[in-house]
């Protein structure tokens, strides 16, 4: 059933993003954020490093999933040149 693999995707591509701490650099960064929030450079930071953060993740989660990406799973995942 392709919604268990969504959802099965999905989970694992949330513990991967708890298990690199990500959370722990979006909060040091929102901190950041209430000092420049007149610096667009600083915006343009903020969304590179979420971006990198969803590729590294997205890669990592087909490396433990083992599985080719069906069509579902293709669709959860960012491609460079949508961007």
């Amino acid at each position: 059933m392709p919604n268990e693999s969504l959802h099965h995707f999905i989970l694992k591509h949330e513990q991967i993003h708890i298990r690199q701490k990500h959370w722990l650099d979006l909060l040091l960064l929102q901190f950041y954020q209430v000092c420049f929030w007149f610096n667009p450079a600083f915006h343009l930071l903020l969304n590179s490093i979420k971006l990198q953060h969803e590729f590294e993740v997205d890669g990592e989660t087909f490396e433990q999933v083992k599985t080719n990406p069906s069509p579902v799973d293709s669709d959860c995942v960012l491609e460079p040149d949508e961007v």
